[in-house]
């Protein structure tokens, strides 16, 4: 285990995938001497996180781990975007395929459905009403879970939703806020963007380990040390890097509008295959915003918040200046964004 209690984990699935699989204190402690209720289930739910672009869970790492302290008896599940791997567990002689290709935002969505149910069933979540499933979206990982609830309808798997969180959610338009607007000039006139650095990468991988961090320090402006190594994990993968910078250049291209499916599917809360009958049975919904968001335009928060905040079962918490978290929470604002899930998980 790592010195926080837990570690990245490579997950074998059809998709290049890493992750924390972190246990509820509840369940590693379930088999112990202690003595323990006999009808209490090994924990209350889970949490399954959903990450922005980079789409790597080691920038979290201390999210989870004040959140895994706040909430002693969730389990907390986050993978990687597909194909966002920097683990050397692999043969380059095998499974090549599977971990030089590109996954686009299709990929992404059946990944996550993937995972869900994967770890429903491997967990006892599968029509169970003992035990609450929340999601939890950062950025682009709003919108990829809007669209995994919208799978959930089609397949009805028997995964009741209880919650989902969207923190800092590009779920519209994200070409027009002001990194949007900037990302979409510079692939105007560098189309080739994701391979000129994926280049690059290959060449920053052949610094010794030290030159590259404190670069990143110095480009960071000295972040703390999970974010050190985790962008130093992230620079020195070519496969990742470009990963990365096409993910962007697609969501600059198809995160527009919401589509009516997302309407009726996600929003209204109908994602079972049989009409909701009270508000209490639809999907508890909570939108958290910042003062000032780079890739979430005023404007386009505005849109949102007008559109959906009147649902009953939306709720819409803006930051202030006392809680204020940048759009980059897990760098440097963990503490203060741990605390407001662990609040309004708790809450349900």
């Amino acid at each position: 285990m790592g010195s926080l209690g837990f570690e990245i984990e490579d997950y074998e699935c059809e998709y290049p995938t890493m992750l924390f699989d972190i246990p509820s204190v509840r369940s590693t402690t379930s088999n112990s001497a202690a003595p323990t209720q006999p009808d209490a289930p090994a924990e209350d739910g889970m949490i399954f996180f959903i990450p922005g672009n980079p789409g790597l869970p080691q920038y979290y790492t201390v999210f989870f781990d004040l959140l895994r302290d706040l909430l002693p008896s969730w389990r907390i599940v986050c993978a990687s975007q597909a194909g966002c791997y920097t683990l050397n567990t692999y043969s380059k002689s095998e499974n090549n395929d599977k971990h030089s290709r590109f996954y686009n935002l299709d990929d992404q969505i059946s990944h996550k459905i993937l995972l869900l149910k994967e770890f429903a069933k491997k967990y006892d979540y599968i029509n169970n009403s003992q035990k609450k499933i929340v999601l939890i979206g950062h950025s682009l990982g709003c919108w990829l879970l809007q669209r995994l609830v919208v799978g959930l309808h089609s397949d009805n798997p028997g995964i009741k939703i209880t919650s989902a969180i969207l923190l800092f959610p590009t779920i519209r338009s994200i070409s027009e806020s002001p990194h949007g607007l900037f990302l979409t000039r510079i692939l105007k006139y560098l189309p080739r963007l994701p391979v000129m650095g994926s280049t690059g990468s290959n060449l920053l991988s052949k610094l010794p380990l030290s030159t590259r961090r404190t670069l990143i320090k110095y480009v960071m402006k000295n972040p703390p040390e999970h974010a050190v190594e985790s962008t130093d994990a992230m620079i020195s993968s070519s496969g990742v890097v470009y990963q990365v910078l096409q993910l962007a250049k697609e969501e600059m291209e198809k995160i527009d509008e919401e589509g009516q499916d997302i309407i009726s599917l996600f929003w209204d809360g109908t994602y079972s295959s049989s009409p909701l009958e009270t508000a209490d049975d639809k999907i508890n919904i909570i939108l958290y915003f910042a003062q000032e968001d780079h890739w979430v335009g005023s404007h386009t928060r505005n849109e949102i918040i007008e559109a959906h905040s009147s649902r009953d079962n939306v709720t819409v918490q803006m930051a202030t200046d006392e809680d204020n978290c940048s759009h980059s929470f897990c760098i440097n604002d963990n503490e203060i964004m741990a605390n407001h899930v662990s609040e309004w998980i708790s809450n349900l």
